[in-house]
């Protein structure tokens, strides 16, 4: 039976189109890698023979009102990895262009599924021309339905492909022992967090309430570096996840400027986060991870007040309280036959969520894909289960790019939403410039100022180790 975050994501069958959360990214390498030599890594690799990979095999079915997993007897590699196959209108050209893959992303993710065959597949589109030298690459498409596995899943199965690993900054060495203090803390404290969590989210202001028409339009950030989030965080005195949240909610601001939808104060967004007791995910092709919910401001200025507004209302987020709150809901929610999740989940969906952002982190090192470098890396989430308007922050080389995958009704005209990529890159120079201006105190210090301050500082200890002399060798008495 499908458990845990699962039984939120797969609620329809994969076959049916606009009904599905797909996850997909694009990777580029340098040089060429064709699918049959792909193919045949998966083969001769563990993946087939190790049952944490076991859902690459599975659909799941319907029994009594329920959701089962059922195994593929029909499984056949060729199927899932393979040359990109797609024609009429998603067809590419050749050369391709990384314009191009951004393209037909926002259009694959709408498409759906063969039926009795595991919703997941790895596309490669050889002949990418790169933009920066006019080299040649390999663009791979990996595109699978939620219900499978979450981002970090695919990483896993990347790393067991190509016999790599990928280490994330932040990564803990297992279990964290939870104290009974916090237990007992957690016990009075979950009403307040129930309350703060579920009242935005029935309650609150949504950016758009009318009918949505599932044709989704994508819009990708240039590169951002890391260390330019991490600056800004380290100034204002705030975490990297509020920097990339308030950008974010500064930039669709910006875009509702450009249309007739009035400005809410507030909105409610949904995230994703770790399961606080094994924060580490666990090898393999599953969901690991649990919803949570918080009430963010929109516009704030200065922005040095908005970034300590969204730190502030984040904090509710990272509690155990919180996990423990929405791993119950899931729990009660997966006891319902499928027919009333659905219902649930739509529920939770239809009033006073506005978008759901996932921020997933950067590798630490360089990536390579059979000794071939990642030069970059773009993601989006599907947005079925959301108000209409997804934001996935991923990347590669240190550098993060924001993906919006949003309902082509809810910004008009649409062309804003292509914008909202560079909205976001202006918004990081924004906040940098700030940082440049401001440096700490001791840059603004002249080097004559400095080299005076050294100088003194060595006349001082040359005083005090001759006064020291004098103590010992002349018995003074001080």
């Amino acid at each position: 039976m499908l458990s845990n975050t699962s039984v939120v994501v797969g609620l329809y069958p994969p076959t049916i189109p606009h009904k599905r959360c797909n996850l997909l990214s694009a990777w580029f390498v340098k040089g060429r890698l064709t699918a049959e030599k792909v193919q045949k890594f998966f083969t001769e690799s563990q993946i087939p023979k190790d049952n944490a990979f076991l859902n690459l095999r599975r659909v799941w079915t319907t029994f009594l009102g329920y959701a089962f997993w059922k195994t593929d007897i029909n499984f056949n590699i060729s199927n899932h990895i393979r040359q990109y196959d797609y024609g009429g209108g998603l067809n590419l050209p050749v050369p391709s262009s990384a314009d191009d893959i951004k393209e037909i992303l926002s259009k694959l993710e709408t498409v759906g599924w063969r039926e009795h065959q595991s919703p997941w597949e790895l596309l490669f589109v050889n002949s990418v021309l790169d933009s920066t030298d006019g080299s040649t690459q390999t663009c791979i498409i990996i595109r699978s339905d939620h219900v499978l596995g979450d981002g970090f899943s695919i990483y896993n199965f990347l790393d067991a492909l190509f016999n790599k690993e990928t280490i994330f900054p932040g990564k803990n060495s297992g279990q964290v022992k939870i104290s009974t203090a916090t237990k007992l803390r957690t016990f009075f404290t979950l009403p307040y967090y129930t309350v703060l969590s579920f009242v935005p989210l029935l309650f609150g202001s949504k950016i758009y309430v009318g009918k949505l028409s599932n044709d989704v339009r994508c819009s990708f950030s240039p590169g951002i570096p890391v260390k330019n989030c991490k600056d800004i965080a380290k100034f204002h005195k705030v975490s990297f996840q509020a920097v990339v949240q308030c950008v974010v909610q500064r930039a669709i601001m910006k875009a509702l400027l450009e249309t007739t939808i009035s400005i809410p104060k507030n909105v409610c967004i949904r995230s994703p986060i770790p399961v606080y007791s094994s924060p580490n995910h666990p090898t393999g092709f599953v969901n690991y991870f649990t919803l949570a919910t918080a009430e963010l401001p929109t516009l704030f200025d200065p922005v040095s007040t908005h970034l300590i507004q969204i730190e502030r209302n984040l904090t509710g987020m990272k509690s155990f309280s919180t996990e423990l709150l929405y791993q119950n809901v899931t729990g009660i929610i997966s006891a319902f036959p499928i027919a009333i999740r659905r219902v649930m989940c739509k529920f939770l969906s239809d009033f006073g969520l506005s978008y759901a952002i996932s921020t997933f982190p950067c590798p630490i090192h360089p990536e390579y894909i059979d000794g071939l470098e990642i030069t970059q890396m773009i993601a989006i989430t599907g947005i079925h289960g959301s108000p209409g308007m997804t934001v996935l922050t991923a990347g590669t080389n240190q550098e993060l790019v924001f993906g919006f995958c949003v309902d082509r009704v809810i910004f008009q005209p649409e062309e804003t939403i292509r914008k909202l990529g560079i909205f976001v890159e202006d918004e990081i120079n924004d906040l940098l410039k700030i940082v440049q201006e401001n440096p700490p105190f001791e840059n603004n210090l002249n080097d004559n100022f400095k080299d005076g301050a050294k100088d003194r500082t060595r006349q001082m200890i040359a005083e005090l180790l001759a006064l020291a002399d004098q103590v010992f060798q002349k018995d003074l008495k001080y």
